[in-house]
């Protein structure tokens, strides 16, 4: 049977993305320097934190966990809801539980000297899986929380005596291997990982300590002993904001209950779990809306809304002072501090190449939907059974991480105005303009994938921040064969000095230069824009006289590559960081080196969610035609006056009050619209003397007409 607790905290793993790195190698806190001894550019620390996160690893044999030769122990308490790795060490050792998505044994492996050894139970683990879950094409199971409050708490010890190896299970031998000889453990630097290195284990780690010697098991919370090297219990001081975000249950109804029902609340009752929807990037920046409860029909303020939430989790204001604050008719921006007089951004690189953010999230994190338990959310719909007719019907989201992708996210602003949330992916992109500079520098990019709406999202606790450089080893184009000085100057006839003077010639393009002329003949040459492409003694003509040339006599210094995890960057405050209760010093992260996710797993998010509009299909029976989107010469938040109609009758609208266009509206899938600013207002058709408008006129026949409106 299986143990009880009355009280602990635990590591849940998602099976997909989800590790937990107890780095052992040299500058595991500091960060070591990955840019170039010359580097010129201007980033906020040089120091990449790659060897905190168990993406390089210097080795170090002063590390207690590198110096485990002989006999040792593993102790893990585990829920292994499928299981799988429960700890590895590359190299060294590797404790297994069952595997993610199928049935399978215990397996202790050890590298000795010359050979590599395994012991596997003759048994698989017994974990309870519900057969309506699903399974993928090969019989590996989805996802699912159904059964995992009746999954049992285990103990699991692994030992190594020098001859022989055991495994067991609440303190019961399960298995032995007889090593024949005493043997020593080919115990390299490497780092450690907990719940695998990422997407190796589905369920929960309770516990895990690692000993010298052979420690006999005990059916006892772990504690730290004398032979003790590493031991992590997750009770770390964390607190775990009581913030709920409504669930969204049945959004099949009209209306739904702002208060739930009796048995079924209209929060979720896990915190800080959240439903996004119109997921979708502008630029290099991530959208999402997220669901609210249904407004009060008397139109009372009586409730926080979801970003009102987000804002206090990350800023530690009170939820009721929230209101107060200065940015809460704008955007808070959570990549900015305040000290003293002083505020200003906070960005890993300048000029918001890469920003620093105070709040992470992880969309659907555990491919599972916290009201229905499967990797389906909650669906319905709303029938009138006087009249058989579908009323309403519910979003039935797939949250299969193979179809809707795990991934973090870093929430870079909290767009109240437009009642969004604006975000990047920790993942950086490379840029391929001139921009990056010489340094290759990257930036940030919006989401990686599409999300279905009704996606859950996962606030991470604490002010983390984690930022992954992939690095780049190409140099952009615009970067080669650019011009640095010139030469052998031609001076030809019928130029007048002019700057930006177009050039044509040799073997690459767009250089400008400024000339100097003296009674028609270019004097001297500057170069204005590079161009690229070009190569040295290319002979370059310009343009606006007759026979004036030189030659190209230098080019500039090449882009540089830049080496993978220059920019990465890991801020883990309390929540993201577990301390090492043994006293070695040895802070696991939560955080891993890979996943099962892959760049072209699924689709990107679109850039616009909708097709551009087009007039509506009446045949010749269209009277008015007033798209916005049409509109030309207009700046974001410029003043319109007139919309004209695109029908071709003439039947525009002047406007009453102040109505402001929005070049990319949050409210029409990032389309352009027309925002009325002022107290009141409105847009009237009226015929014009000057023939720009006429007023409409229509003959009310027994079909009468149909006006569509796209309004808010």
């Amino acid at each position: 049977m299986g143990l009880h607790k009355i009280t602990s905290k635990a590591i849940r793993f998602n099976g997909f993305t989800d590790g937990i790195v107890v780095p052992t190698g040299q500058f595991k806190e500091t960060g070591v320097n990955l840019l170039r001894p010359q580097y010129a550019g201007t980033t906020a620390t040089t120091k990449s934190h790659a060897t905190k996160i168990g993406r390089m690893h210097i080795p170090t044999e002063s590390n207690s966990l590198n110096r485990i030769l002989g006999p040792f122990t593993i102790n893990a308490f585990v829920v292994p809801n499928y299981g799988g790795t429960v700890v590895v060490k590359p190299k060294c050792f590797e404790l297994k539980v069952g595997d993610p998505f199928k049935n399978a044994p215990i397996e202790f492996s050890i590298h000795c000297i010359g050979r590599v050894f395994t012991l596997i139970t003759p048994f698989d683990v017994n974990t309870l899986r519900e057969a309506h879950s699903g399974t993928y094409g090969g019989g590996e199971h989805l996802p699912d929380d159904i059964s995992e409050g009746a999954q049992p708490l285990m103990l699991i010890t692994a030992q190594f005596t020098g001859d022989e190896m055991r495994l067991y299970v609440n303190t019961n031998l399960v298995g032995s291997l007889n090593l024949i000889e005493q043997r020593v453990l080919d115990n390299v630097s490497s780092d450690l990982f907990i719940g695998g290195r990422g997407g190796e284990y589905r369920g929960i780690i309770e516990s895990v300590r690692i000993d010298r010697g052979e420690v006999m098991p005990s059916l006892q919370p772990l504690t730290v002993l004398d032979g003790t090297v590493g031991m992590w219990d997750f009770e770390d001081e964390l607190e775990i904001p009581s913030l709920h975000f409504f669930n969204n249950r049945n959004e099949a109804a009209p209306y739904q209950g702002r208060d739930g029902s009796a048995d079924h609340p209209s929060e979720f009752e896990m915190p800080l779990v959240l439903l996004g929807y119109d997921f979708q990037n502008i630029n290099d920046l991530g959208y999402f809306r997220v669901y609210e409860h249904a407004d009060h029909p008397n139109g009372n303020d009586d409730r926080f809304s979801a970003l009102e939430k987000l804002a206090s989790f990350a800023t530690g204001i009170e939820l009721s002072k929230i209101k107060d604050q200065t940015w809460f008719t704008s955007s808070l921006n959570l990549n900015a501090y305040t000290y003293g007089t002083n505020t200003g951004t906070l960005d890993y690189l300048t000029s918001d190449r890469i920003r620093h953010s105070t709040l992470n999230a992880v969309i659907n994190q555990s491919g599972t939907h916290p009201i229905t338990g499967t990797t389906k959310s909650a669906s319905g719909r709303v029938i009138d059974l006087a009249n058989d007719v579908v009323i309403g019907l519910s979003n039935d989201a797939d949250l299969d991480p193979m179809v809707n992708p795990i991934e973090r996210v870093r929430i870079i602003s909290l767009d109240f105005t437009n009642n969004r949330v604006v975000c990047q992916s920790v993942h950086l992109q490379n840029d391929t303009t001139t921009s990056a500079t010489i340094e290759n520098h990257p930036k940030g990019q919006g989401l990686l994938f599409d999300h279905a709406d009704g996606t859950p999202i996962w606030l991470v606790l604490g002010n983390a921040d984690l930022v992954l450089d992939g690095g780049n080893k190409d140099i952009a184009s615009v970067f080669i064969g650019v011009p640095a000085t010139v030469d052998t100057i031609v001076g030809g006839s019928g130029y007048t000095a002019t700057t930006g003077v177009a050039t044509t010639g040799g073997s690459g393009s767009g250089l400008t230069v400024n000339t100097t002329v003296s009674a028609g003949a270019i004097t001297a040459i500057a170069i204005n824009a590079t161009g690229s492409g070009y190569e040295v003694n290319d002979t370059i003509t310009v343009s606006g006289g007759t026979g004036g040339t030189f030659d190209i006599a230098t080019l500039a210094d090449p882009q540089l590559t830049r080496q993978k995890d220059a920019f990465t960057r890991a801020q883990f405050t309390q929540g993201q960081r577990f301390q090492d209760k043994s006293g070695n010093k040895n802070t696991a992260y939560f955080t891993s080196i890979q996943s099962r996710i892959t760049s072209s797993l699924a689709s990107s998010p679109s850039s616009s969610e909708v097709d551009e509009p087009d007039p509506p299909k009446f045949s010749n029976a269209l009277i008015m035609w007033l798209p916005v989107n049409v509109l030309t010469g207009l700046s974001d938040g410029a003043t319109v006056s007139h919309m004209p109609d695109f029908s071709g009758n003439k039947f525009g609208v002047y406007t009453v009050g102040t109505w402001a266009y929005q070049a990319q509206s949050a409210n029409f899938n990032s389309m352009p619209s027309l925002k009325i600013t002022s107290a009141d207002g409105a847009l009237v058709n009226i015929d014009t003397t000057d023939g720009e408008s006429e007023q409409i006129t229509h003959s009310l026949t027994t079909n009468g007409f149909t006006a569509f409106f796209m309004v808010k």
